[in-house]
């Protein structure tokens, strides 16, 4: 840092309305910018100046540069002085909103109590910027041509989906566009989008509100310029073919994940501001966006959706970096409960908030990968396990407590060994595609669990299914992607189990080699790997379990002998409680076969119910 200048100094903001805009400038002595100039003004966010906001990544926190600012020196990191130049780039002035200069970032109380007034305005700051601009890095020759893929990719689906005689022509063009993306090399392990998608910036939990609220954005990668349409469009891949089932793999899927939800929030927001009603958006929904995403803050996993949430009418605790992450969750699922008016977030729930110190029934928020396993939160409406009864639950005074109404179901008696993977392997934040970790994972623990589901074998079922059907459904959870498992899904998933029983107990000779060979090359056929990928990710970290009744299900990893298993009125799916002082503790949904369609609900009666309290 340059000696002779004197350190920045912020000037409070005047009003809870106020907000900073920075004016950044290129002068001619300095072309390449070696070192960066502005000046700061403080705006009314009420009636604010023409500005772009910019949404990155901080990376590594260092503030190794400095931004003049009114002839004083400002350090800030270098990822923000790389996407200050590279919005100077072309250009002799611009202003822009930044949070690393336009919100100050020391840790004095002053400054904490500034920035927990700035989040309850990031929203509207992002808002009425005329533009958000995405800097996810410095490119190179792959993203090139991952942004040069997107680009015709888009203009493709477009000419595909376009009605006329050479429909079909234009639908296999289309087709032949895709292959090349998805592409398996040697030089490209992980298909040719991968250069474009593998930026941090996709990963992180602020950024899903900044492109929420955009009225506008663009995305810089080196020289390259994406619109989010574009984006969105290039890989909107089943809009072509139709559905999930139909894509060749899972990897077609993977990448739309990448920015799915950036781009459904933004469209939620355009339609609530066009007037129009949303009676199915939940603020469960809305918090299970971030469930991939990470926060270098924990209590930013809430935080960073505040703006957007109050913006769409939902309410969560005012960002406050006093109160701690127990706090902040536990209140953000009061909000959700008593907002939703459901029990929705308990399907959030995996057992591993409990080390953190939370209620059970209070989601972890903290990020992707929990203390032993993987959050991977899915909140499916396939089932009724409690058939048509409706929810009945009640929230102690203090918020502590959870009361809710159920039935008994019995308790786990054996469990498998949980299905485990390095998250890194997992297809959510790792590979695009089932990497051969994955595979083997699945492979040993279906190894154990088959003995796990033999000890009920020797006696028919109660739906009266023979135990390989009983087997694979409970295995896939009955679903393929998030929808049930049709009969051909699960002819091909129960050949890829067989397969997978055979050659790994001895049974394989028996079999003959032909039987063996045609097998595998079946399950090379695109259609049962797509369905083979669809159903195994709802196996990684779970385990499979018998109770004391004779049922077969699955549980959440944290899951041990012993457990109850129970139905909650109202919900979808089963639920694993432990037995504790003062009541019980909620481990997570789980999937009981023969049970999902309320059949066990049904067959009990108002003498059954129970109130359970969830501590």
């Amino acid at each position: 840092m340059d000696p002779i200048l004197e350190p920045y100094q912020y000037q409070r903001l005047n009003t809870a309305r106020s907000f900073r805009v920075l004016e950044v400038e290129r002068f001619a002595k300095d072309p390449e910018l070696q070192v960066l100039h502005g000046k700061i003004s403080e705006e009314s966010i009420d009636n604010p100046p023409d500005y772009e906001a910019l949404s990155y990544t901080w990376e590594d926190p260092t503030l190794s540069e400095q931004i003049v600012l009114d002839g004083r020196a400002l350090p800030i990191t270098q990822s923000a002085a790389t996407v200050i130049r590279r919005m100077l780039r072309g250009k002799w002035t611009r202003r822009i909103w930044i949070d690393a200069v336009c919100i100050d970032q020391s840790r004095d109380l002053a400054a904490l109590q500034e920035r927990s007034s700035q989040v309850q305005l990031m929203a509207e700051i992002y808002r009425a910027a005329s533009r958000v601009n995405v800097y996810l890095g410095e490119g190179d020759a792959d993203s090139d041509a991952a942004a040069r893929s997107l680009l015709a990719l888009s203009l493709s689906r477009t000419f595909a989906l376009a009605p006329g005689p050479f429909k079909n022509f234009r639908r296999r063009r289309y087709e032949r566009r895709v292959a090349d993306a998805v592409r398996i090399t040697e030089e490209r392990p992980y298909g040719l989008l991968f250069a474009l998608f593998r930026r941090p910036w996709f990963q992180r939990t602020w950024v899903l509100q900044e492109v929420a609220m955009a009225k506008s954005t663009m995305f810089y990668c080196g020289n390259r310029l994406l619109h989010l349409e574009v984006m969105n469009a290039g890989i909107d891949f089943m809009s072509v073919y139709g559905h999930a089932s139909n894509l060749p793999s899972g990897l077609h899927i993977h990448w739309k994940s990448y920015i799915e939800t950036h781009y459904s929030l933004q469209n939620i927001v355009r339609r609530i501001s066009e007037g129009e009603t949303l009676p199915d958006l939940t603020l469960t929904s809305i918090l299970l966006s971030v469930n991939l995403k990470f926060a270098t803050r924990p209590e930013d996993k809430v935080y960073g959706l505040y703006g957007i949430c109050k913006y769409l009418g939902f309410r969560l605790p005012e960002p406050n970096y006093q109160k701690s992450p127990d706090e902040v969750y536990t209140e953000a699922a009061c909000c959700m409960i008593e907002q939703d008016k459901s029990l929705e977030l308990l399907d959030l729930l995996d057992g591993s908030g409990l080390a953190l110190g939370l209620p059970s029934w209070v989601p972890n928020l903290t990020g992707f990968l929990a203390p032993n396993g993987t959050k991977t939160f899915t909140i499916t409406k396939n089932f009724q396990a409690a058939g048509s009864s409706k929810y009945s639950y009640r929230l102690t005074a203090e918020s502590t407590r959870l009361r809710v109404l159920g039935r008994k179901l019995g308790r786990l008696r054996s469990v498998g060994i949980v299905c485990d993977t390095d998250p890194n392997n997992h297809p959510a934040i790792g590979p695009p595609h089932t990497t051969p970790q994955v595979f083997e994972a699945v492979t040993l623990a279906i190894q154990n669990w088959v003995q796990i589901a033999q000890e009920i074998s020797t006696s028919a079922y109660p739906t009266g299914q023979p135990f390989l059907e009983v087997f694979v459904r409970t295995c896939f959870y009955d679903t393929c992607y998030s929808n049930r498992i049709t009969p051909e899904q699960l002819a091909m998933g129960t050949k890829f189990i067989s397969l997978i029983l055979a050659m790994t107990s001895g049974m394989a000779p028996l079999m003959g080699q032909s039987v063996i060979q045609s097998t595998l090359q079946e399950l090379q056929d695109p259609t049962v790997i797509s369905t083979s990928e669809g159903s195994l990710m709802h196996t990684l970290w779970k385990r499979m379990f018998t109770t004391d009744g004779g049922l077969l299900g699955m549980a959440p990893w944290s899951a041990d002998a012993g457990d109850e298993i129970v139905l909650l009125a109202g919900c979808s799916n089963p639920f694993v409680v432990r037995p504790c002082s003062g009541g019980h503790q909620v481990i997570g949904p789980g999937y009981v076969h023969g049970v999902m369609d309320g059949e066990a609900w049904n067959a009990r009666s108002g003498s059954d119910d129970v109130w359970f309290v969830f501590v």
